[in-house]
């Protein structure tokens, strides 16, 4: 699998699994898209793809680990309290937190346990991060 692909499985899935958690109420982007403000939202983007090679062989047959981080920033309109920001968190893991993300037969994103970052503000929001450990195979 490429890191587009898996890059494009991993938007995918936060799509669907988003969806059923908050059909309209948490509106969500991905990084470098336009965006309207409301009052809470989620900014999801990739960051730190670090790649192992982890076996030898001839061209075909070699196979590389990519690692890397889902960072989802959580947005609320200050003065509301951590409340509303750590349900937020709570909700970004049971979407991303241990779970295979399937691409193709045989191939997924796997993703680990997710650490939320503290509450900070910039005067208009209180942002949280919640960042989640990925890691895929690709063989060439």
């Amino acid at each position: 699998m490429t890191e587009a692909q898996a890059t494009t499985a991993i938007f995918e899935w936060w799509k669907a699994q988003w969806a059923i958690l908050h059909p309209s109420d948490v509106p969500y982007t991905f990084d470098n898209e336009a965006f309207t403000s409301v009052s809470k939202w989620a900014r999801v983007a990739l960051g730190g793809f670090v790649r192992n090679q982890t076996s030898l062989g001839p061209p075909g047959t070699r196979r590389y680990e990519a690692r890397g981080n889902i960072g989802i920033q959580l947005f609320s309109d200050v003065d509301k309290g951590a409340l509303e920001l750590a349900a937020l968190a709570d909700d970004v893991r049971k979407v991303y937190e241990s779970v295979l993300i399937p691409v193709s037969a045989g191939d997924n994103v796997n993703t680990y346990a997710g650490s939320t970052r503290p509450v900070t503000t910039d005067g208009r929001w209180n942002m949280s991060l919640v960042v989640v450990p990925f890691s895929f195979y690709e063989q060439r």
